[in-house]
């Protein structure tokens, strides 16, 4: 697959933000966090999705995926 890397801060108003920025709303949900220590973020993606989905409780959603360093 293909990801487009976005870099973002939090804002509590969106006026008078340049209209070369995107303003992406993140949708209130129930998120999961995992740790990675020196792993790609794609084997990641590939072990939750295969691994850790089938034995959890909760169902993916069409959303984004969030990495933080």
């Amino acid at each position: 697959g293909q990801y487009t890397y976005v870099a973002g801060v939090p804002v509590d108003d969106t006026d008078g933000l340049s209209p070369e920025l995107t303003i992406v709303d993140i949708p209130e949900s129930a998120y999961a966090v995992f740790e990675a220590d020196s792993q790609a973020v794609t084997d990641l993606i590939q072990e939750v999705s295969e691994e850790w989905g089938e034995r959890s409780e909760y169902e993916p959603v069409d959303g984004p995926i969030f990495e933080h360093y």
